[in-house]
């Protein structure tokens, strides 16, 4: 099994786990009792560096990495001094290291702007058909319905991505995405 569908495998095993108390208890509201998924959540989420009732988009792609990744493979320590709890400074640094592209990759991460300002939306890419994508993100509503909405959500969902800003805009627009296959060379 490939590293890109290894990613999607773990972040779809997370969808459907909605926050029981906002960035901090998630629970598949769909099952009776104490759910597992959502305390292996929590637990990956912390280990990625997840803090108190914080945003945590960005800190699910690194947790969904880093459960993908060899323990202490190099591409592991690449992502935990890359990835932080912010989008857009986690944009910044991949940047730096010439590990962004404009083509989405299966697996990939992908990184929007709220206009010019400091905050941003992350997720990970589960399919791509040209026009959309299929997409795994945390902390995000289960239907795109505004760019705060898609960015301060309930829980970990599917969804589809379409009509793509990727010009600066006052709502969320896509910056790029993370270059998964330069990682794993």
């Amino acid at each position: 099994m490939s590293i890109a569908t290894h990613i999607c495998e773990i972040a779809r095993s997370y969808s459907g786990l909605t926050e029981i108390s906002p960035n901090r208890v998630w629970d598949d509201l769909h099952t009776p009792g104490v759910d597992a998924r959502a305390e292996r959540l929590r637990k990956s989420l912390l280990g990625a560096g997840h803090v108190g009732s914080n945003a945590y988009c960005m800190t699910f792609c690194k947790a969904v990495y880093r459960e993908a990744l060899p323990l202490a493979s190099a591409q592991r320590r690449t992502i935990n001094s890359l990835f932080t709890p912010s989008v857009v400074q986690t944009w910044k640094n991949c940047k730096q290291q010439g590990l962004v592209t404009a083509d989405p990759q299966v697996g990939a991460v992908y990184f929007m702007q709220k206009g010019k300002s400091g905050l941003g939306h992350a997720g990970i890419v589960l399919e791509d058909n040209g026009r959309t994508m299929l997409v795994c993100d945390g902390n995000t509503s289960p239907m795109a319905k505004s760019a705060e909405a898609d960015r301060s959500g309930d829980g970990v969902y599917e969804k589809v991505r379409s009509a793509i800003v990727t010009e600066p805009q006052s709502g969320l627009w896509l910056m790029g995405f993370f270059d998964l296959a330069s990682l794993l060379c």
